[in-house]
């Protein structure tokens, strides 16, 4: 313990790309283990909210929320004779007790690393050894259960070979259990369990991962004649937003409907072939920089330039330019800073408490401007007003938490909104405008140009 807590404070504190992370079993679709005569007819999968935070190592960290998992499966036998199968749940790494810092890609590199040698096979061919007991592995939180037809089964716990494909390359697990089925027969699967979100951060960013792993559900005959799995984010994780304190954005794969004002997620699919799987990301910033880090706002007054063209860019560079932690502010966060940067030098209370947190207040004044106009910040204060406005009319707005986070140069999903058509033309019409706006050309949308300087890329 004493050496994971070492391990914690220099992975907090010793670069940006240090990162800490909690791994927890994730959902994954039943996988059949002993034949293909079979297939599932319908699945639907509720991932809720449970009572309770989740403390890694007791230690006392409970910002984890817990989750409830049901997962309910139509099965069929396709053939005319009798079907006795194993059938199995896999379960990526030990819950609640997996503390790494290392990523998923990290991890494949590493082993990659170590199974260089040509006459080895593939580390994710070879281990860890299967069909031992993996009992020990998985504590009574998780709670894992299964019913066939109404009645509950007996479930055992089996170490399992490293999946690249299945991203099962932590600590694999299988749940397993026996079925059986008539001939033609339909039987009804339930399978539930408790598990929480994976995390992972570096400095004020932080990282929360729910995912449901579905490219199992190949291994049963045929495509999935239908699918409906919903998700429901806990009130204690972010919503998106962008303001003086927080910026949060969510991204997710497999095109669901997205309602954030009740926070829920629901992915439909009719004859489906799961080719990826499914999961939400929901990134935070902390503005407000690192509990360490602060600036001279007399010095920010002496060194940005009080114009209506260069103001935010000035005050941009000169606090990414002090800042460990900061890449990029938006643009309303940055006219507060410089508001407050004026009310300080001016001795008069400052209009944005919450981005007071940049500055140390200690520091003598000094030498300032011969001039701090005030009317420069009136014209940008209108000018991000405006922005605001035409983006919001447009429907360009709900992507700004996103673009704020979000590297612009990175590939992006063209169908996350495909389930969400109108939304979805708005989203395509802004990876037009920042595919032109990547190569130096006119956009051809000032609407998209207004969204652009919100998140300071323009």
């Amino acid at each position: 313990m004493k050496i994971l807590i070492a391990v914690l404070s220099i992975a907090m504190i010793a670069a940006a790309d240090s990162s800490v992370m909690f791994e927890f079993p994730d959902g994954r679709t039943v996988a059949l283990t002993s034949t293909a005569d079979l297939s599932m007819a319908a699945e639907s999968v509720s991932i809720s909210p449970a009572e309770g935070p989740h403390s890694p190592y007791d230690l006392g960290w409970d910002w984890l929320p817990m989750m409830d998992v049901r997962c309910v499966f139509y099965l069929v036998n396709l053939t005319d004779a009798s079907q006795d199968v194993t059938v199995g749940f896999p379960l990526d790494a030990r819950f609640g007790d997996a503390y790494t810092t290392m990523t998923d890609s990290m991890l494949v590199a590493m082993f990659d690393s170590l199974y260089a040698d040509e006459e080895r096979k593939p580390w994710f061919e070879t281990g860890p050894s299967e069909g031992s007991d993996a009992s020990d592995l998985v504590p009574p939180e998780l709670r894992f259960r299964a019913e066939v037809d109404g009645e509950p089964v007996d479930v055992f716990y089996r170490t399992c070979a490293w999946s690249l494909d299945d991203s099962m390359i932590w600590g694999p697990v299988m749940a397993v259990w026996r079925m059986s089925f008539a001939p033609g027969d339909t039987v009804r699967l339930v399978n539930s369990y408790r598990t929480s979100w994976d995390y992972s951060s570096g400095g004020p960013d932080a990282w929360y991962r729910m995912a449901y792993i579905v490219t199992t559900g190949a291994n049963w005959s045929g495509t999935i004649g239908s699918a409906v799995i919903t998700m429901e984010v806990p009130g204690i994780l972010a919503v998106p937003q962008w303001n003086d304190t927080l910026v949060a954005s969510w991204s997710w794969t497999g095109a669901p409907v997205v309602d954030e004002a009740s926070r829920t997620l629901v992915w439909e699919y009719r004859d489906w072939e799961p080719m990826e799987n499914l999961e939400l990301t929901i990134r935070t910033f902390g503005e407000g920089g690192y509990w360490y880090e602060t600036v001279d706002p007399f010095e920010m007054a002496r060194m940005i330039t009080w114009t209506g063209d260069s103001l935010l860019a000035s005050a941009q560079a000169f606090i990414t330019g002090r800042l460990t932690w900061i890449d990029r502010l938006h643009a309303l966060h940055l006219l507060h800073i410089v508001q407050d940067v004026h009310a300080v030098v001016e001795g008069v209370e400052p209009p944005h408490p919450e981005a007071m947190s940049y500055f140390d207040l200690s520091v003598a004044g000094g030498a300032l401007p011969s001039r701090l106009d005030a009317s420069v910040i009136g014209e940008v204060e209108r000018r991000i007003e405006s922005d605001m406005a035409t983006a919001d009319e447009t429907g360009y707005l709900r992507f700004l938490p996103m673009l704020i986070l979000m590297n612009p140069r990175m590939p992006w999903d063209p169908d996350m909104y495909a389930a969400m058509p109108e939304v979805q033309e708005r989203y395509h019409g802004l990876l037009q405008a920042l595919a032109a706006a990547g190569k130096g050309l006119p956009t051809g949308d000032p609407a998209a140009d207004a969204l652009f300087r919100l998140a300071c890329l323009q």
